[in-house]
């Protein structure tokens, strides 16, 4: 069989939305009988059933080229699987001229050209990387709790609402939870908040699919916790929280799965609490949305994502000494 590195980091700056995705691929890589390396910045907050199976190296968050092609030598690596808030081009170019593979996973890679690119997008769309490329809801990387869940059927009122605004502490973030927390309260309805404290690991998978299984709808940002709720068919009202999250929200409401507003723009807090009544009441809309994600979302991504890797690449990599 053979072995990958994989390179991402998680926590309170950034989220863990690339360890969580990260994870579920290298589980699906195991389960097939493949080997993980990882490279993390941040070795701590990979989740313990990562850290008791994988081989998991600190590295300097600089991302020095030399430590990785070593890293690549010395296990006998197939390819590098890269998830990085922001992609380095010169380094991937680096990497890739010394005859590493590079896979990038996420959105935001600026210029970096890579071997393979697998988006994390709802909408697929053509950006030029041809047959090297996978992109849309077939391809998001969920862990197996997201497997097929069964379709949801609202009816009624609300009851249940699930807040979860990432891994990240700010302002902002602490005014839409005291916002949601007054909103329920005047309601009448039950607050389950999903907010990591800090250097807290993120929470197992089978805990996320529970808590948004029971919830009627949801408030999340525009991150991966997306795709979680998608494939949950829980409705949800999304609050894009940075910009790099922006086009995954406004996708979000494009297909139907709920509304999305960005905070902390005029007249936002009155939207959001017309909104927030919306998802209350009106259990047609919350049904709508919960078949629209049924239709586009079977949590099957990372299992498609990880065949096409070990497809692409199974013999270890040539790495040359220099470029």
């Amino acid at each position: 069989m053979s072995r990958y590195l994989i390179r991402a980091d998680g926590g309170p700056h950034i989220g863990f939305g690339h360890i969580t995705r990260s994870s579920a691929l290298a589980d699906a890589l195991s389960a097939a009988g493949h080997h993980l390396t990882w490279l993390s910045a941040t070795p701590d907050i990979l989740p313990q059933r990562v850290r008791a199976r994988d081989d998991i190296h600190a590295i300097d968050p600089a991302d020095r080229p030399d430590l990785i092609i070593e890293a690549a030598r010395d296990k006998q690596a197939a390819a590098l699987i890269g998830d990085w808030v922001h992609s380095d081009a010169e380094l991937v170019s680096n990497l890739r001229a010394r005859g590493l593979p590079v896979a990038l996973v996420g959105n935001v890679t600026g210029d970096t050209q890579c071997d393979l690119f697998v988006r994390q997008r709802l909408i697929a769309q053509e950006d030029g990387y041809g047959p090297h490329y996978l992109d849309g809801p077939a391809y998001l990387l969920l862990p197996d709790a997201y497997h097929d869940l069964p379709a949801r059927a609202p009816q009624g009122r609300a009851r249940r609402v699930l807040i979860s605004l990432g891994g990240s502490r700010s302002a902002l973030i602490d005014r839409i939870f005291k916002l949601a927390e007054a909103l329920c309260e005047h309601a009448g309805l039950e607050l389950d908040r999903l907010r990591p404290e800090p250097g807290a690991q993120p929470h197992p998978p089978r805990e996320i699919v529970d808590r948004l299984t029971r919830a009627d709808f949801a408030i999340l940002a525009g991150g991966t916790s997306l795709h979680e709720a998608a494939a949950c068919r829980l409705p949800t009202l999304c609050l894009p929280i940075v910009p790099r999250q922006l086009e995954r929200a406004s996708h979000w409401e494009t297909l139907g799965f709920g509304i999305s507003l960005v905070p902390d723009t005029p007249h936002w807090e009155g939207e959001f609490e017309r909104e927030f009544h919306r998802f209350i009441e009106d259990d047609a809309f919350r049904a709508n949305a919960a078949t629209a994600m049924a239709t586009l979302v079977d949590g099957r991504g990372t299992q498609r994502v990880a065949a096409a890797l070990t497809a692409r690449w199974a013999a270890p990599a040539t790495i040359t000494e220099s470029v």
